[in-house]
């Protein structure tokens, strides 16, 4: 019957002993994790311009919003033309976004953009949301994220497959 004692008392004591070190100073937890070394960020999250600094701050992988606009594309949808600019001395790929509410209801339209350095793109982004419904009563945000497609983008030029000689899809010679 000892035993069983001892076992319980045993297992409390491990217990609390693990839990030991999750308080801070004078039992309190923190609530917030240590900020990050210095370099280390630009997720585009916590408040920041997607550099991995303070809003508005200047690092070497600044991709900039210079000038931002909306037309009508020719089946009457909205487009939203978002320029940006690559301020860095490197090559840059930015996720480029346009978040549209229209009636309470959030569309969102984005694009991966390459920027080689010191360039400048307008990036054209179709909206699924009617032009002149917008026009009487939506807005939008544009936006850079600093995010790197799940796929890489190519860098080179497809390498270009002969295409004379070669039959065609439906069995036929095209020469």
């Amino acid at each position: 019957m000892d035993r069983r004692r001892l076992l319980r008392s045993a297992a409390g004591l491990l217990a609390g002993a693990g839990l030991a070190g999750c308080a801070g100073v004078d039992g309190e937890v923190p609530v917030t994790a240590e900020p990050p070394p210095s370099g280390v960020g630009g997720d585009g999250a916590g408040g920041t311009d997607g550099n991995g600094g303070e809003p508005g701050a200047t690092t070497p992988d600044r991709v900039s919003i210079d000038d931002f606009g909306e037309t009508e594309s020719e089946d009457g949808t909205l487009v939203v033309l978002i320029t940006v600019s690559n301020e860095s001395a490197q090559r840059q790929v930015r996720l480029v976004r346009a978040t549209v509410t229209l009636d309470g209801v959030q569309t969102v339209a984005e694009k991966f953009v390459t920027l080689a350095p010191g360039a400048t793109e307008t990036v054209r982004l179709v909206v699924d949301v009617g032009y002149q419904a917008w026009l009487d009563g939506g807005s939008y945000v544009p936006d850079v994220v600093d995010r790197t497609p799940a796929t890489p983008l190519p860098t080179d030029p497809p390498t270009p497959e002969p295409t004379t000689g070669t039959p065609s899809d439906d069995g036929t010679d095209p020469t």
